[in-house]
């Protein structure tokens, strides 16, 4: 014969057996519905009895295993003996809930017997006050006193409008004044110095250009003809042309010292020319003074 109470099962064997989930089994043990028994390895172990109980809360007989009280429990719960609670089974007038090893007593059905079983209850006992005794007549109760008529706070009122008012008026000001600035005010754009013609712009402000500056005239704006005395010391402007190889994006008047010919060359609108002489450079400057005056002539 299979011995029922030492027969346990686990948590996944549980919730196919009651057709229920894993979760709800943990969500019950979480909110105190049920606690199952642990193993040493601190696995869940249900066994016949726990199956038992578990299918009642499932089916709504009792909301929680806490809730299911000993004979002895329910003795005291009610304040009887045992055999009153013996006696109402028999009457059948308290239903137990049975399990394979022991029989419980729901709390809920306790409850209609707390204090209304006859010859058990205890007697309730009657507290007799003592007054000294007094040949003052009874003093006549104080008639209510009403609250205070309060009037309307007409001030109040008057504060809360004036401030409606104010504040409003200061809302319509902020917006005049921005619409103003937004239609009548104009930016200042800040001047930058203009340098005189024959100058370097920007050499006012930046010393690294005053040396360049210097040795331009400003009335021709070409070199000038004068020394001048820089950190170098007193030097005649001439314009140098280093070796080097044609430049990437040309454009016609573009001047480049070719290290590999060793001439200056030009760059016009057919391409890059040699400047060895004067006339040379007399004859490129008429051809493009020619072609740039060629379109306002039509």
């Amino acid at each position: 014969m299979t011995n029922f109470q030492e027969e346990t099962y686990t948590i996944s064997e549980t919730a196919e057996k009651l057709n229920l989930s894993e979760k709800t089994l943990r969500r019950w043990e979480d909110a105190g519905r049920f606690t199952p028994s642990r193993t040493v390895g601190n696995q869940r172990r249900y066994s016949i009895e726990d199956l038992q109980i578990l299918d009642a809360i499932k089916h709504n007989v009792i909301p929680h295993q806490k809730d299911l009280l000993t004979l002895a429990a329910a003795a005291q719960f009610l304040d009887v003996t045992e055999p009153t609670i013996a006696r109402l089974v028999n009457e059948g007038q308290l239903h137990p809930f049975t399990t394979v090893s022991q029989k419980y007593y729901p709390r809920h059905r306790l409850l209609p017997f707390l204090g209304n079983i006859k010859g058990e209850s205890p007697k309730p006992q009657i507290k007799i006050e003592k007054r000294p005794l007094t040949t003052e007549p009874p003093s006549e109760p104080a008639p209510p006193r009403l609250p205070p008529l309060t009037k309307p706070d007409v001030m109040s009122t008057h504060s809360q409008s004036l401030y409606t008012t104010y504040s409003l008026q200061a809302v319509i000001t902020i917006i005049l004044i921005t619409v103003y600035h937004l239609l009548f005010r104009t930016p200042s754009t800040p001047t930058s110095p203009t340098a005189t013609q024959g100058n370097v712009q920007g050499a006012a402000t930046n010393p690294s250009l005053v040396l360049l500056d210097d040795m331009l005239d400003s009335a021709t704006g070409g070199l000038t003809a004068t020394t001048i005395t820089s950190k170098l010391g007193t030097i005649t402007p001439n314009l140098t042309l280093l070796p080097g190889v044609s430049p990437t994006s040309p454009f016609p008047g573009s001047l480049y010292y070719d290290a590999g010919e060793n001439k200056v060359k030009i760059y016009t609108d057919t391409g890059w020319q040699n400047l060895t002489t004067t006339q040379d450079l007399d004859l490129l400057k008429y051809d493009l003074e020619s072609k740039t005056a060629s379109p306002s002539t039509l």
